[in-house]
C-alpha cells in the first residue's frame, strides 16, 4: 500500500483484514493495524482541510471503526488462544514421561470354552425343549 491511503484503498484494507482473519495470521493483523493507523492519521489531517464531504468522511470513518472493532477483537482472541496453548502446555509438562521400556500387555483372547452364563443358558433352552418335545409326542 502507498504512503498516501484513499478512501478507495478502504476495501482492500477490509479484504486484507478479513483474510488474516481467516488465516489466523498475526503478522496480517499487526500490518493491518500499522495500515489502520494511516488512515486515522489521513483522517486527522482530511478534517480541517474539508476535502472529504461529510457523507464520504461519515462513511469512511463508520467502516474504518467496524474494520478496526474486528481487528482488535481478533487480536484478543489470538492472545486467549496463545493463554490456553501455554497453561496446557505447562499442564503436560506436570505429567511424568511414559518409561520407554514399558510395552502394553495384549489383551488375553476370549475363554474357547463356553462360560459358566453360556452354559446355564444352553441348558435351561434344551431343558425346555425337551420338555416340549416330550410333551408334544
Amino acid at each position: 500500500m502507498s504512503h498516501s491511503t484513499s478512501s478507495q484503498d478502504l476495501p482492500t484494507l477490509q479484504r486484507d483484514l478479513l483474510a488474516a482473519l481467516r488465516k489466523n495470521d498475526t503478522d496480517g493483523l499487526i500490518k493491518f493495524g500499522s495500515q489502520y493507523s494511516q488512515v486515522v492519521l489521513q483522517l486527522e489531517e482530511a478534517i480541517p482541510a474539508n476535502s472529504l464531504s461529510a457523507d464520504e468522511l461519515q462513511a469512511h470513518l463508520c467502516l474504518s471503526h467496524n474494520v478496526y472493532i474486528a481487528s482488535t477483537l481478533a487480536q484478543k482472541v489470538q492472545l486467549t488462544m496463545d493463554e490456553m496453548s501455554d497453561k496446557f502446555s505447562r499442564q503436560l509438562s506436570l505429567l511424568p514421561p511414559m518409561p520407554a521400556n514399558v510395552q502394553v500387555a495384549p489383551s488375553p483372547p476370549p475363554p474357547k470354552e463356553p462360560t459358566v452364563e453360556a452354559t446355564e443358558a444352553t441348558s435351561d433352552t434344551s431343558t425346555s425343549h425337551t420338555i416340549l418335545k416330550n410333551w408334544s409326542q
